[in-house]
C-alpha cells in the first residue's frame, strides 16, 4: 500500500501545473542492458528547474536528430508492445498509474532483453523518460565509476543520461491531437533497435547529416572524448584544408592529437579510419552511386548475348548498343571536375572524352580521376592538380611519387607539345602499374586514342634534359636489344636516379623516325621487359625496376616509340 501511495503522490505532483502552464516534473526509469545482481529497474522523480531545463535541453537535441515520423498503427512493432506504449501516454488516474508504471518497466525489461551484442556491453542502458504528453526510449552508453558513494553515483549517471552524445539510438512518441506517432535515429550499425520499434531500415535511408568521432582523450584507453561535425563542416576542415587531419588511428585537432576508438556516421560504425574516409569521400564527391551503375554495365557485358553488346563510355553517359537498338545511360550528377571513367576491357572509351581527360592531364588543369571498380583511397595519390581516387598514395614508395611529380613538371614546363603529348602517354603507362585490371584497360585506351597526335618524320623541337634521353631506334636493332638497354641503364644510374629513355627518335636532328609496331608488337615488349629486370635484380646496378613499353604514333598506328623508364 506504501508503494501505491507513494508512485500515485509522484504521478499527482509531476502532473501538477505551474502558473504559467509548465510542467515542473519528469518521471525516469533506466537499467543496465547486460543482467546482473544489481540490474533492477530503478526510477526518479527529475524535480528541480535544473532538471527540467536539462530534460528540454535534451529533447531539444533529440528533435534536431529524429528522422522518419510514424503512427504508431503503421509500424511493425510487436503488439503487446504497441499496446503498452498506447497505455503509457494514455489517461492519468490513480489506478491507471500504478499499472503504467509496471507497464514501463515491462517495456525497459522487453527492451533489454532485444538487444544484442555490443549493445549489451557493460556500462550501456536503456532509459525511459515520461514527460509531458511524450516519452523518450534510449539506449545510452555512461559508464558508471566516479563516485563511490551511491547517490553521487546516481546522480552522475542520470547526468551523463541526459547528455546527447551519450545517446546511441532514441524514440520519442508524443501523443498529439488524437493521435501517437514516433520518430527515431540510431548511430549504431545495428537492426535491433529498428526492429524493436517496428520500422525496416530498407524503407529508412538513414541520412549521412553528422560525423561523430569518437576518441580517447590521451594515450589508447581511458577517458573517451567525442567530436561531432556536419558533413559540410567535416569536408570543410579536413578536405579542403589541414584544420583536422587524419592520419591512421590519429585525428589532429586543435594542435592535440587524439587516438581514434571508432567513427560513427549514418547508421555505420567504422573501427577503421580508412574505410570512413574512403565511403565519406565517395560521397562528398557524388560518386556514390557509379560503382552501381558500373556493376549494372558490367552484368550485361557478362550476358550471354554480349556477341551483341556495344557499350560506349562518355563524359555523362553510356550508350549501349543491342541488336540494332541504343539505349542511352546517364551517369548521374557528376562534379565537373571529376571524370568518371567505365571503359574497361567490354567498355569502349569515346575518344574525345579520352582526349578531354588526357588534354587536363597534359595542360595541368584542375580534374580527378576515378574509375568505380575500385574504391576511393583515403588518401589518394596527388600529382599537382591531377588526382587519382582511387590510388591509394600511403601504399606507394616515395621514389614512385617523386618520379611522376618530376615528369609531370616536365610535361607542364617543357617547350613544344609533341613531347608533353609523349611524356603524358608515359605518364598514364606508369599510373596504370599502379591500379586494376579494368581500370588498367580504361587507361590503356586513352593512350592508344592518342595516335595521330605524334607524327612520323615530325620533328621535336625540345632538346633532351636530365630527365629525358632520345635514342635512334637502330640502337635496338641490334643482335642483342636486352644488353643495350642494360648498358644505357647502368650508365645513367650512375649519374641520375630516374631516367626516361625514347628510341625512335633521332639523336641529332630530334625527327621522329619511330619503329614499326608490327615488329615491336606488346608481346615481344613484354618478353623483353622481363628478360632486363631479371638481370637486373641478379646484376650490381641499384635500378631494381624498369618499364618497358610502347607509344603509338602516325594516324594509321603503324609505328611507335619504344619507352624505356627507370627510378630508384
Amino acid at each position: 500500500m506504501i508503494e501505491k501511495t507513494e508512485w500515485f503522490q509522484d504521478m499527482q505532483h509531476q502532473n501538477r501545473l505551474s502558473g504559467d502552464g509548465e510542467k515542473k516534473e519528469a518521471k525516469f526509469f533506466y537499467r543496465e542492458v547486460k543482467p546482473n545482481h544489481a540490474s533492477e529497474i530503478k526510477n526518479k522523480n527529475l524535480t528541480s528547474s535544473s532538471d527540467i531545463r536539462d530534460i528540454k535541453n535534451l529533447l531539444k537535441d533529440i528533435k534536431s536528430k529524429l528522422r522518419y515520423p510514424t503512427h504508431i498503427q503503421e509500424s511493425k512493432m510487436n503488439e503487446a508492445h504497441r499496446k503498452w506504449v498506447t497505455q503509457i501516454l494514455g489517461e492519468e488516474t490513480e489506478e491507471h498509474d500504478l499499472v503504467k508504471k509496471r507497464i514501463i518497466e515491462d517495456l525497459l525489461r522487453e527492451f533489454c532483453d532485444h538487444l544484442q551484442k555490443r549493445q549489451r556491453e557493460k556500462g550501456k542502458y536503456a532509459m525511459l523518460i515520461l514527460y509531458k504528453s511524450s516519452f523518450l526510449l534510449t539506449h545510452v552508453k555512461a559508464e558508471k565509476g566516479l563516485s563511490i558513494r551511491e547517490a553521487e553515483e546516481e546522480i552522475e549517471l542520470i547526468r551523463r543520461f541526459l547528455d546527447i552524445d551519450n545517446i546511441l539510438s532514441a524514440a520519442l512518441f508524443e501523443a498529439k491531437n488524437g493521435e501517437l506517432k514516433f520518430s527515431h535515429f540510431t548511430d549504431t550499425g545495428s537492426s535491433t533497435f529498428r526492429d524493436f520499434i517496428g520500422v525496416a531500415e530498407r524503407k529508412y535511408h538513414y541520412q549521412k547529416k553528422n560525423v561523430r568521432i569518437i576518441s580517447f582523450y590521451e594515450g589508447t584507453s581511458g577517458i573517451e572524448c567525442k567530436f561531432e561535425f556536419s558533413n559540410h563542416e567535416l569536408e570543410k576542415k579536413w578536405i579542403q584544408s589541414d584544420k583536422i587531419k587524419i592520419n591512421g588511428n590519429k585525428l589532429k585537432i586543435n594542435n592535440h592529437q587524439h587516438h581514434i576508438k571508432e567513427i560513427r556516421w549514418g547508421n555505420k560504425n567504422y573501427s577503421n579510419p580508412n574505410f570512413f574516409k574512403s565511403e565519406f569521400k565517395e560521397y562528398i564527391y557524388g560518386l556514390e552511386r557509379q560503382k552501381t551503375r558500373y556493376q549494372e554495365l558490367r552484368g550485361i557485358t557478362k550476358d550471354n548475348s554480349s556477341f551483341f553488346n556495344d557499350i560506349t563510355d562518355y563524359r555523362k553517359a553510356v550508350e549501349i548498343q543491342k541488336k540494332g537498338e541504343k539505349e542511352i545511360r546517364k551517369k548521374g550528377s557528376i562534379p565537373q571536375d571529376i571524370h568518371v571513367i567505365y571503359a574497361d576491357k567490354h567498355i569502349d572509351i569515346d575518344i574525345n572524352f579520352a582526349k578531354n581527360i588526357f588534354r587536363d592531364i597534359v595542360y595541368g588543369n584542375k580534374c580527378s580521376i576515378f574509375h568505380p571498380s575500385e574504391k576511393i583511397a583515403s588518401k589518394e595519390l596527388e600529382i599537382n592538380n591531377v588526382s587519382l581516387l582511387n590510388i591509394e598514395k600511403t601504399q606507394l614508395s616515395p621514389e614512385y611519387i617523386n618520379f611522376l611529380n618530376k615528369l609531370h613538371n616536365n610535361i607542364l614546363n617543357i617547350e613544344g607539345e609533341t613531347i608533353s603529348w609523349v611524356l603524358g602517354c608515359v605518364l598514364l603507362h606508369i599510373i596504370s602499374q599502379k591500379v586494376e585490371k579494368p581500370f588498367k584497360s580504361g587507361i590503356n585506351q586513352i593512350i592508344n586514342l592518342q595516335q595521330g597526335y605524334t607524327r612520323h618524320k615530325e620533328t621535336i623541337t625540345t632538346k633532351e634534359n636530365i630527365l629525358i634521353e632520345y635514342k635512334d631506334r637502330d640502337d635496338l636493332s641490334k643482335d642483342n636489344p636486352c644488353k643495350s638497354i642494360i648498358e644505357n641503364i647502368e650508365k645513367e644510374s650512375k649519374k641520375i636516379n630516374n631516367k626516361v629513355f625514347l628510341w625512335g627518335v633521332d639523336e641529332e636532328s630530334r625527327s621522329i623516325n619511330g619503329l614499326r609496331k608490327q615488329r615491336w608488337d606488346d608481346d615481344r615488349i613484354g618478353k623483353l621487359e622481363d628478360k632486363v629486370n631479371e638481370k637486373l635484380r641478379n646484376g650490381d646496378t641499384i635500378v631494381s625496376k624498369f618499364y618497358f613499353f610502347s607509344v603509338p604514333i602516325g594516324e594509321k598506328n603503324e609505328k611507335c616509340i619504344l619507352v624505356g623508364v627507370f627510378y630508384n
